[in-house]
Parts: structure tokens; C-alpha cells; sequence
């Protein structure tokens, strides 16, 4: 760069700035101002030329980043640019000082600079007989992965073009520009910003992170940089002439690169470690919270020592551990922090949703993700609130079995009735929807709560407390996608279908018919059922595919002779069919022809007078070929020719005791030994007369775990073993088992316990 001072006698004070070969430019403040008071605005887009010192200013409307460049029109003309924060041209930012015939710019991230806002600009003449073009850019223009490219035109005269560079996940990217169409003498650079460090967010030329200009006339221009971090990048081209053309930017992800992002949290207030509270897995008022979480590698490499700090905003959270550790977490795979995040609930917390804030830091690269948490009350049932027959779970200790028992009490305390363990699913008040997934039990309650209950377990697998509704208002269809881990559901006097993720408290609402009643989701196909109450009943099918709802066909009137009772609703994927509930008369439905819609319908069954007085909610077992109906079970099998056989059954207790008597079923003895076992279970069992039988090895969470026997028996005594290895031949882990034993008439459940 050359070696030159200018020279201003009149100089009351001065700014130094340094060139990018170390030469001093001294300008003065005081011509400076002058010429910021008659301040040109520049226009967006807009070419303007000077051939004197000249002051501009702009008004930055948009977030996003901008530039303003100065070419000069010939080799041995020199002009030099300055960003100010004010148009009087007071307070300097940045400045761009290259030498003769070399092109000047400085931009600005406003992405992180609020707007609008007004900047001044200071062209200066160092030298030269020529003069230059200047143009201001902040055109909306944004490139990112999806699509991967942005097609533009350039045109004649134009100095740069600035684009926000969307990048989601730190990595190793390359940027390049073609010249696709039009004057093969268009000369082009391409470079790129990162502003995380800037105190101002303004920066010139020679601050790019990485930038490519060593083509010549109709060349390509490109350049690989790793980024360390998601953010809005500015990347920018200029011309280093006026020729114009047809281009295209491409950005594309190189390499092996681990990509780490939250995957779920559980809420730990069980008054164990550091935790207290009240153990319903509820972030309440006064309670402090072990908060574990969830890092999932969805890249293709692996993350080494990775560390995450939390931050949140919330006044009424304070952080007690705040930063956290995990192991290495391969490609695919998901892990739990080595230890849990803590947190304290000011007691005086009104319910709210709390935001929180996790920087990951991994293998030189860092990302920000956020999750939301519903916070509540002290306590549950006030915030639960109008509804007049609201209930609630208490926990007590059995004392036979030492087990929590669950007891169920209303709104006001006075309790309805004690549940033993392995019926707790069977007498829950004022039971909606229900769903059979994964050995849970997911069922949405008329006083706003989502509750999955693990029957295996016996015990709540998790809740979800929804916003309350007015007491002529009760939530009534279920839905849940597990591609997602999300639900759907209704409220019945509501034309709305409510969308809300398992691991979220944001709420989507969509438009949808009044009265629906029944939700049921066909995952395979993108499909929502719905059925509607009414005069007639109604079927609607909406398609999910975008996200949004979208009716494709329907409402088909119901053809069951009851109408008006239209309630639970199910998608039976392993027999492509809908079955339905009728609450009027107690009746099982379904439709073995779903593409003709609700054109054939067939009672499947009735329901016996021990069932509920108005069942509500309908989920189909495929695992233990069962119906589940609004808080009782109702067994089905179909032989090979397709006809069904209604069975009277219910589930017996999980015994406890280690002697393996058995349950006190009359018709049936089962017993297992040894248990516990370390290699091989053997199962007894005697029938009272010949009988089919199902028997079936379920892990904790009633995933199944190896098919034992399925065929017709004889009356006496049988004996089978399970050798401890899944359907596979693999040896599975040791933990509790359980042993679904069904005959034509009953089913026993045992638990066994493998240990090594």
C-alpha cells in the first residue's frame, strides 16, 4: 500500500485510521461535520458517482446485513469510505483505505444493530483524475442450505450485492459465485462476515473471515471456511468493474461434521439429590428442580467434550448448576448429561411458560438451542380451577405391597376412590380420548391434563397440563404422532384442533369442524380422523403432511343406528380400519373399508353393564389384542377366517410376593421359578380345560420382548421356558420382565427379574 499523509492545515481535530499496509490517512472532523450537515441520502440499490470528498447518509429499515461500496472509474484513482453512527459524521466506526483502483466497502450486521436507523457515511477523494461509484445495499436477499443457491442478476454499473448467510449448524462450507449469463468481462469477488465479535457490528474489507478475487474477467469465484457457530453470516460480492451478467451463489456443507442439538428434558422434584418437591415430574412454584437433558449427534462425526452452559431470563427462575458435561456422543446417538442442570422456583411464581437458553459447546464449534417449560402453581388443583368434578392423583404408601397406591380425589379434596397398582388405569374420572403406545397409556382428562400412565410400572409415565377451559367446555379426542412425539386433541364445544408437542408447552390451533369428539391418526399415510356428534355422526379425514390440517374429504355420515353418540375414535394400522365408539348404546364399531369412507360399518361388540356410564375414549392394544374403552379393557381375537370372539376379561394383579403362588384365578395357576433368574425362567401353568394360549415376554416399558407360545391346549398341567434372550437370540438386559400369560378367558401378568 503506498506511503502517504494528507495534509489539513485547517485541522482542529483529528481521527486516525490505519490502512491495511500499516500507512496513516489522517481526515478532519471539523470538514467532516460540514459536509454530514448537507449529508445525500443514499437509496437501496442505487448507484450514485462522486468526483469530490462527499458525506451520505442511509436509513437502515431492515434486519438484516448491509454494505456500502466505492469503486473507483480508473487505476490511479484513490477513494477512500468511513462508516459514522451518526449522519453529522461524528462518531466513526469503521473505515476501508485500500490504495489506487481498488475497490472500498464497509458493512453492518443488523441482525444484532436494532432498526431502523440512520447511518452517515464519508466518501473521501485521496487522489487521482477520476471518480467513483458508491451504492448502498440492504436488499432482503438470504442463502442458505434449502435450497442451497440464490440466483440473481447483476447489473451494469453495480458495486456490491450483500446476502444473509443462514447457517444453522457449525461446519465446514464452501461459498462461490458463477456467472451464468451475459458479459464474459464481469469481474467478481466474494467474501464473508462474521460479526460475533464485533462491539458495533461494523467491519470493512480487510475483516472478512475468508474471501476469494483471484479470477479474472467471466472466472468463478469460491472459497471453503469453517464456522464455528449458527448465525446470520454476511456475504458479500462486489464487482471490480462495471460489466453486468447473470449469476448464481451456491453454499454447500463439506466434510464429516458432528451436529449436536436438544433432544428432550425430564423434570426430577422427587426430594432426592438436590431436587424437592412434590415427585409429580411438575415444575411448581417453591420446588427446586434436577433438570437432565438430552444431546442428540444428528451429524456424521463424532463430539467430543461437550459442555453446555444454561441461561434464562425468567425472573422467577434461578440457576443453580448451570453448566454441565457429556461424554462423547456418537453419530446417531443421544445422550444424557453426565449430571443434571439445577434450578430453584421462586414460591411466589404465578403459572407461566419459562424460556431456557443451552449453549453447546463441542469440538471447537458452538450452537444455541431453546426449550420452553409450563410453570405452575404450588398447588395443582387450584390451578387446575373451575371445573366442578376436576380430579387429581394422590400418592400413599400400600401397606401390604409398600407401593405408592394412587388415590383419586376431586376438585375439592374428598376422595372418589383408591386404586390398587394394577388397576390404575381402569377407574380414572372424566376420561377423553385415550391412546395405546409403547406399553403407555396416554389419556386426556375433561379438567386439562394429558396423562400417560406405564401399566407394567404402575405408575405415571408423564403428564401434560393444558390451558384451562370454562366448565361447559371438557376436552374430548386424542391423537398422538410418536414421529414427532406430539399430540392432537379437541375441545368438544371448539372448532379447533389443538396441536401440542410432548417435550413443549406451545400450542398450535388450526381451524376444524365443531363437536369432534374422536380423534384417531393413520401415521403411514399423514391422515387425522376425526368423528363428529351429531344428526347425523360424522367422519372427516384431514391430511397433516404440511403441518397444518387440511380436510381432503368428508363429513360421511355414520351409518350405526344410534346417532348422537359418537365418541373415542381409533386407527388400527395393523388391520388398515377405523373403530369407533358409541356411547348411546355402549357399542364397539368398525369400518373394515376405510377408502369408501363410513360407507360399511360393523358392531364389533357391546360393551358389558361394568364399563362406565358414558364411555368416552377408544384405543385399540395391539400388543396384548386388546381393547382399551375409557377406563377398562375389552379383549378381542380374530381367527384366520376373520371372525371375532368376544371375551370376558379383565387384567389380574401383578403379584408381588416371591413365592410365585398363584394369583387366585380359579380357571388358571401360573407360577414362575426361579424368579429371580439368572439364565432361565420355567412358566407353569395349569388349565382347567383346553383353551387357547398366548403367552409373551414384555420389557418395563411393554415393548415386546420374544413371543413364548400361540396355540390350542389341553386341560392340565404345561410347562414353558424363557432362556433370557429376545426373538433375535440375543441375550437381553438384565432388569424386570413381565410374562403376559392370556388364555380364551383370562390374562395373568408376572413379573420376573433377570439379574447376572
Amino acid at each position: 500500500m503506498r506511503g502517504k499523509i494528507l495534509t489539513v492545515l485547517l485541522l482542529l481535530v483529528s481521527v486516525v485510521f490505519i490502512s491495511a499496509g500499516g500507512s496513516v490517512k489522517k481526515y478532519s472532523v471539523k470538514n467532516a461535520v460540514k459536509r454530514g450537515e448537507r449529508a445525500e441520502q443514499l437509496i437501496n440499490d442505487d448507484r450514485v458517482t462522486t468526483s469530490t470528498d462527499k458525506a451520505y447518509k442511509y436509513r437502515q429499515t431492515r434486519t438484516m446485513w448491509a454494505a456500502v461500496g466505492v469503486r473507483p472509474s480508473g487505476p490511479f484513482t484513490d477513494f477512500d469510505i468511513i462508516l459514522y453512527e451518526d449522519t453529522l459524521l461524528t462518531d466513526s466506526l469503521k473505515g476501508s483505505f485500500h490504495g489506487a483502483g481498488q475497490i472500498d466497502f464497509i458493512v453492518r450486521d443488523y441482525n444484532h444493530v436494532s432498526v431502523p436507523n440512520w447511518e452517515g457515511i464519508y466518501v473521501n477523494k485521496y487522489g487521482g483524475p477520476g471518480f467513483a461509484y458508491v451504492e448502498y445495499e440492504d436488499d432482503v436477499e438470504e442463502l442458505s442450505l434449502n435450497p442451497g443457491y440464490y440466483e440473481d442478476t447483476w447489473p451494469y454499473g453495480d458495486v456490491v450485492e450483500i446476502y444473509d448467510a443462514v447457517i444453522n449448524e457449525p461446519g465446514l462450507y464452501t461459498f462461490s459465485v458463477d456467472i451464468t449469463q451475459g458479459s464474459s468481462s464481469l469481474d467478481l469477488g466474494i467474501g464473508i462476515f462474521d460479526s460475533q465479535d464485533e462491539t458495533d457490528f461494523a467491519m470493512s474489507f480487510n475483516e472478512m473471515k475468508k474471501y476469494s478475487d483471484e479470477g479474472g474477467n467471466g472466472d468463478s469465484e469460491s472459497f471453503s471456511v469453517f464456522l464455528n457457530h449458527p448465525d446470520h453470516y454476511g456475504l458479500i460480492l462486489w464487482a471490480n468493474n462495471t460489466e453486468s451478467g447473470n449469476i448464481r451463489v451456491q453454499v454447500s456443507e463439506e466434510g464429516d461434521t458432528s451436529k449436536l442439538v436438544y433432544d428432550q428434558h425430564e423434570i426430577d422434584d422427587d426430594n432426592v439429590g438436590s431436587s424437592s418437591g412434590d415427585s409429580d415430574s411438575l415444575p411448581e412454584a417453591g420446588e427446586v428442580i434436577e433438570l437432565p437433558v438430552l444431546l442428540k449427534n444428528t451429524g456424521t462425526s463424532v463430539a467430543y467434550d461437550v459442555h453446555s452452559y444454561l441461561h434464562t431470563e425468567d425472573e422467577y427462575i434461578t440457576l443453580i448448576d448451570s453448566l454441565e458435561y457429556w461424554p462423547s456422543i456418537l453419530p446417531g446417538d443421544s445422550s444424557w448429561c453426565f449430571d443434571d442442570f439445577d434450578f430453584s422456583i421462586d414460591p411466589g411464581s404465578p403459572p407461566h411458560e419459562a424460556v431456557f437458553y443451552m449453549n453447546i459447546f463441542y469440538n471447537d464449534m458452538w450452537r444455541t438451542d431453546t426449550f420452553r417449560m409450563q410453570i405452575y402453581t404450588e398447588n395443582a388443583c387450584s390451578y387446575l380451577g373451575r371445573c366442578a368434578d376436576s380430579a387429581y392423583l394422590y400418592f400413599q404408601p400400600d401397606p401390604y405391597t409398600s407401593e405408592a397406591t394412587k388415590g383419586l380425589y376431586d376438585g375439592e379434596g374428598i376422595p372418589l376412590t383408591t386404586i390398587p397398582p394394577t388397576y390404575l388405569i381402569c377407574f380414572m374420572m372424566d376420561m377423553g380420548g385415550v391412546i395405546w403406545y409403547s406399553g403407555e397409556f396416554p389419556a386426556i382428562y375433561s379438567f386439562g391434563m394429558i396423562v400417560a400412565y406405564d401399566p407394567f410400572m404402575c405408575d405415571t409415565a408423564y403428564t401434560i397440563r393444558l390451558p384451562l377451559c370454562s366448565t361447559e367446555e371438557h376436552y374430548s379426542g386424542l391423537a398422538y404422532d410418536p414421529r414427532d412425539n406430539s399430540f392432537w386433541y379437541t375441545i368438544y364445544e371448539r372448532d379447533s384442533l389443538y396441536h401440542i408437542r410432548r417435550f413443549s408447552d406451545s400450542i398450535h390451533v388450526f381451524p376444524a369442524h365443531r363437536n369432534i369428539s374422536g380423534l384417531a391418526l393413520d401415521s403411514r399415510n399423514n391422515y387425522l380422523w376425526a368423528i363428529i356428534r351429531g344428526d347425523p355422526d360424522k367422519l372427516v379425514l384431514y391430511n397433516i403432511a404440511g403441518g397444518a390440517p387440511f380436510q381432503i374429504r368428508g363429513p360421511f355420515p355414520v351409518p350405526w343406528y344410534d346417532s348422537g353418540g359418537a365418541s373415542g375414535l381409533d386407527f388400527d394400522e395393523n388391520r388398515d380400519r377405523l373403530i369407533a365408539l358409541n356411547t348411546n348404546d355402549h357399542s364397539v364399531w368398525y369400518f373394515p373399508h376405510i377408502d369408501k369412507m363410513a360407507a360399511q360399518a360393523y358392531r364389533f361388540c357391546w360393551l358389558f353393564e361394568e364399563f362406565p356410564d358414558t364411555p368416552s375414549g377408544i384405543a385399540t392394544l395391539e400388543g396384548l389384542e386388546a381393547i382399551f374403552v375409557s377406563g377398562n379393557t375389552y379383549p378381542f381375537t380374530i381367527d384366520k377366517y376373520g371372525l371375532i370372539t368376544d371375551v370376558n376379561f379383565k387384567y389380574s394383579t401383578i403379584s408381588e410376593a416371591t413365592d410365585n403362588t398363584s394369583s387366585g384365578i380359579s380357571e388358571l395357576s401360573l407360577s414362575c421359578s426361579p424368579n429371580p433368574f439368572v439364565k432361565t425362567v420355567e412358566i407353569r401353568y395349569q388349565l382347567a380345560e383346553p383353551s387357547p394360549v398366548v403367552a409373551r415376554i414384555f420389557d418395563a416399558a411393554g415393548r415386546l420382548v420374544k413371543p413364548l407360545l400361540e396355540e390350542m391346549e389341553g386341560q392340565g398341567s404345561h410347562v414353558i421356558n424363557w432362556d433370557g434372550k429376545d426373538q433375535k437370540g440375543h441375550n437381553v438386559a438384565p432388569g424386570i420382565y413381565f410374562c403376559h400369560f392370556r388364555t380364551g378367558k383370562e390374562v395373568v401378568v408376572r413379573k420376573l427379574l433377570l439379574i447376572k
